[in-house]
């Protein structure tokens, strides 16, 4: 009995920190993604860019999407 509470506490300790990490990622996430159309720049969320749009990410912003750089540079 006393091995299934050390397994049970155990378990209950792996699963608090799966928990806290996955939150932790989730709140790395950035809330918008600045999309060019033409000229304009508008913030949308992430979920509303389809394939081939373009975004502009600005220096120390999270990148919110997976994509290629078109051009650009930094100084950092």
């Amino acid at each position: 009995m006393l091995f299934y509470q050390v397994g049970e506490f155990f378990q209950d300790v792996a699963v608090n920190r799966s928990r806290k990490s996955i939150s932790a990622f989730m709140d790395m996430r950035p809330d918008y993604s600045s999309l060019k159309e033409g000229e304009e720049i508008r913030k949308v969320s992430p979920e509303q860019a389809k394939v081939g749009d373009k975004i502009i990410i600005q220096p120390g912003e999270k990148v919110p999407l997976d994509g290629n750089i078109v051009k650009g540079k930094s100084i950092g």
